[in-house]
């Protein structure tokens, strides 16, 4: 019959064994499992060596007492060599070398072998061959003798190793004659079989109830014996073996500590391999820590010890410690593609989840939502995470470390939560919040380039960005806001709250009048315009700390700026800064769409609070027109044509819509728009007064002055024509006294009144403003008058006796307006010594005209871009 080939169940590695092992058990060479060997279907078993049917002359062999017998080895010339092993007491182990078909030659399951010093192995069921066991010549068990290696016999003589039988030349093996007492022993042992025989067939006749076992399990000594009968005289030799190797239990192989373990574990029903099992599982247990392989470690803790339990807790550690978390394996996928995917130890995962281990996966919305959030919480969560997971293995968190990792998630949870409910109401929160991480993010420093507004530049160096901003904000602004050494405190917040109101009714207003009427679309951030509108990303305004910082800023930005104002706007992201045409390659340009301010208790004076609120809504306001007004433009574009038909629109407008009424205080107060400005009232007033009834800027001039160097220029002009030279002295000041004059144009244009009580300019004013923000009515370069025939025609101008009509309306209107007192005052200009201060020419006609500083280069394109002239006239 043919080799029987089976697997082993846990590993799967095949071995080939000859029939006459069927039935018996091994150990696995491979992963160290336990299988038992499978016996074909109609075999009958018979007493077998390793790979042979034992004959006669080996039984007689086998059954000398082991104090007069020497194992023999069987050299063939086969490069196989089978070396027989003594006989065993217990469940026979076949010992094999994975999937080779050499086994060491062992009693077969069904016969009864001698005891010496091995163990009785209960003979099974039906047993046909029963074979006395030969008396017990020594307590000690003969060890079989090692594997010899495949191919090459084993050294004659060798320490240890029996002489080999002799081989006949042609390769038979030559057996010995028996000798007489060979056959003797050989006759007696028949006998002695035919006794035993005997003696059985006794036991049955005189059994009760015509040869049914006895149903008393106790032996003549009164002992219970495991198998219902009498007791096998091999339980106490095995017993006695059992005692001896506890003395030597340290020295002996974790396999053989198995092995004994085994052996109490199946007869624990008896007290006597009960008791001394839990020497076995304690000893099993300490060689596995010491000795054992990750994966005998584990399947020795949950398999063997757990079920007898024993605290394997221990074992469990050192296998997860140990045991590998999976492999990358290659799968084929369904439409017959292959990919790596990741395939998790079960030993592994089994041992993390009985030390108390969790399979940590980052919570979804985490991913998906809260690590572009920015929170400082979700930051703290992240690092804590990292270090957790460089200790750990595959994806299980300790015990010990996911408390503190649930902790931190339930922090992040918490603002996260927060933030997406204050979202679900306004619709902005969580636009401000990623808005705020992308300015810190610009300006966390720590490169060879300056960020300009990183704690270095501010002067706070060895602060964290973080530590140095916070933001408040109400759609569409986000409100940067540097944090002071009183950011906490309560008078500052207020007026921070106030600031938001205020920009908050401004886009409304912005929004009713201007953006929805005109059909206006975002433009800006340049090329990303439509994006920005649909996404929500919102227009920024930075609160500087004080004004000692915001002077700073703006030195550096545009020099000619410095002092002037209060309040910035600069619209071009791409214009260079600091030394205008060539910045040190250690500045990073910002982002300059954006409005500037400062906030400090200076400013808080009740005095100053209508002319600082007032700034803010004009540089704002222009940020929305920019925004959202049509053919939007780079700094290169507006050197070639403004984009504006005149600083009327772009100035005028802004400065009338800053004039405001309000009601109420701080964070409650309400605003109404395009009401008197009276502080370029008052200041126009006095100009009016001090040039003795002429207007520097008449409404012609206004309406066709580009640009800011035209305004110079046309003031020039205007000073010979009126014969008053000396305000060539006080030039510094036209660009103030533009503002005055062209501010009221626009309040002119909107709010006079016929004698009939109708508003002849109303509609033509808004009409000319919608088509300069629509883009209907542009200049292609900065000679105004192509624009300014279309505006005339508009305005139903025909000469000049039509423009003086307008102009004297306009004086006449503007000088019966009383303004009101909101605390801070614009001095009008008052002409310098020696000048004549009505008209008349002064004394030297060779006083040399204001010209434009090195930042103003030209009266035709000026340094100075819009909104950055809050100049008045000091």
């Amino acid at each position: 019959m043919s080799n029987i080939v089976f697997p082993c169940p846990a590993c799967g590695t095949k071995y080939s064994v000859p029939p006459q092992h069927g039935g018996k058990t091994t150990t696995c060479k491979k992963c160290g499992a336990q299988m038992a060997v499978p016996v074909p279907a109609g075999v009958t078993a018979t007493i077998a060596g390793s790979t042979r049917t034992i004959r006669r002359s080996d039984i007689e062999e086998a059954a000398r007492p082991i104090a007069q017998k020497e194992t023999k080895q069987i050299v063939k010339r086969s490069p196989t060599v089978e070396v027989a092993a003594p006989p065993t007491k217990r469940t026979v182990q076949v010992d094999m070398q994975g999937g080779e078909s050499v086994m060491r030659k062992e009693a077969a399951p069904q016969q009864t072998p001698p005891v010496s010093g091995s163990r009785f192995t209960t003979p099974r069921k039906g047993n046909t061959a029963m074979v006395a066991p030969p008396p017990v010549a020594t307590p000690n068990r003969v060890a079989p003798p090692p594997p010899v290696q495949r191919g090459a016999p084993p050294r004659v003589g060798a320490p240890g190793r029996p002489a080999p039988r002799s081989m006949s030349p042609g390769g038979q093996l030559q057996v010995s004659a028996p000798k007489k007492k060979s056959n003797g022993l050989m006759i007696g042992g028949i006998i002695g079989g035919v006794v035993l025989v005997g003696a059985i067939i006794g036991i049955v006749v005189m059994s009760p109830k015509g040869g049914a076992p006895a149903t008393n399990n106790s032996t003549a000594d009164g002992t219970k014996s495991n198998s219902g009968g009498p007791k096998l005289e091999g339980d106490k030799a095995l017993l006695a073996q059992l005692d001896r190797e506890i003395n030597e239990k340290s020295s002996l192989p974790i396999a053989q500590v198995r092995a004994n373990f085994q052996e109490c574990k199946k007869r624990k029903d008896n007290p006597d391999f009960k008791t001394r099992l839990s020497v076995w599982s304690e000893e099993l247990r300490k060689r596995a820590l010491k000795d054992g392989g990750a994966a005998d470690v584990y399947d020795i803790a949950v398999n063997e010890l757990e079920p007898e339990g024993v605290n394997v807790s221990e074992l469990i550690a050192r296998a997860f410690k140990e045991l590998d978390a999976g492999e990358s394996v290659t799968v084929t996928t369904a439409d017959g593609s292959q990919r790596r995917v990741f395939r998790e130890d079960y030993r592994f995962a089994d041992a993390a989840k009985r030390l108390g281990y969790v399979k940590y996966d980052t919570p979804d919305i985490f991913v998906r939502n809260y690590s572009q959030w920015g929170f400082p919480e979700y930051k703290t969560y992240e690092v804590e995470l990292a270090n957790i997971r460089a200790d750990a293995k595959g994806d299980y968190i300790a015990p010990d470390k996911l408390g503190k990792l649930r902790e931190l998630e339930g922090a992040v949870t918490k603002v996260g939560k927060a933030l997406q409910d204050q979202h679900d109401k306004d619709g902005f929160a969580i636009n401000a919040r990623m808005a705020f991480n992308r300015f810190l993010d610009a300006n966390r420093g720590g490169t060879r380039k300056e960020r300009m507004f990183e704690p270095k530049v501010l002067g706070r160096e060895g602060e964290t960005v973080e530590e140095c901003w916070t933001y408040a904000y109400y759609k569409p602004f986000i409100v940067l806001i540097e944090k002071s050494s009183s950011a906490d405190d309560e008078e500052t917040r207020r007026n921070i709250e106030s600031k938001r109101n205020l920009l908050y009714q401004l886009w409304t207003w912005f929004d009713n009048n201007i953006r929805k009427p005109f059909k206006l679309q975002r433009q800006r951030p340049m090329g990303n315009g439509a994006l920005a509108e649909r996404e929500g990303w919102p227009m920024q305004l930075v609160v500087l700390k004080d004004g000692e910082t915001f002077a700073e800023f703006v030195s550096r930005s545009n020099p000619g700026m410095a002092g002037l104002a209060r309040a910035w706007y600069q619209r071009w992201d791409d214009r260079k800064i600091k030394d205008v045409d060539d910045p040190p390659e250690d500045t990073v340009l910002p982002d300059m769409e954006m409005v500037l301010t400062y906030d400090e208790p200076s400013m808080r004076d009740p005095a100053k609070e209508w002319s600082n609120d007032s700034v803010l809504v004009h540089e704002t306001f222009h940020m929305l027109s920019d925004f959202y007004g049509a053919n939007p433009q780079t700094f290169a574009d507006f050197l070639k044509a403004p984009n504006y038909t005149s600083i009327l629109i772009q100035e005028g407008l802004t400065e009338f819509i800053a004039g405001f009424e309000k009601r109420g205080q701080g964070p409650d107060a309400q605003y109404t728009f395009c009401k008197q400005n009276h502080l370029r009232l008052a200041a126009f007033q006095g100009t009016y007064k001090t040039l003795k009834k002429k207007l520097l800027y008449r409404i012609q001039d206004l309406l066709r002055t580009p640009d800011y160097g035209a305004a110079i220029r046309i003031a020039y002009d205007r000073c010979d024509q009126l014969k008053i030279q000396w305000l060539k002295r006080i030039g510094s000041q036209f660009l103030g006294l533009y503002y005055e004059s062209a501010c009221q144009a626009a309040h002119f244009f909107s709010e006079y009144k016929d004698e009939a009580g109708n508003y002849p300019y109303r509609e033509k004013w808004w009409k000319l403003v919608e088509m300069d923000y629509t883009g209907t009515l542009e200049l292609t370069s900065r000679d105004p008058e192509p624009v300014f025939i279309k505006v005339k025609e508009l305005f139903g101008i025909k000469d000049d006796s039509d423009w003086d009509k307008m102009n004297k309306q306009f004086v006449d209107f503007t000088m019966a307006l009383t303004p009101e007192d909101v605390g801070e005052v614009l001095e009008p200009v008052v002409p310098d010594e020696g000048g004549e201060g009505g008209g008349g020419d002064d004394k030297d006609n060779n006083i040399p005209p204001y010209r434009p500083s090195e930042q103003r280069q030209s009266a035709i394109l000026p340094a100075q871009s819009p909104g950055q002239d809050r100049q008045k006239a000091a």
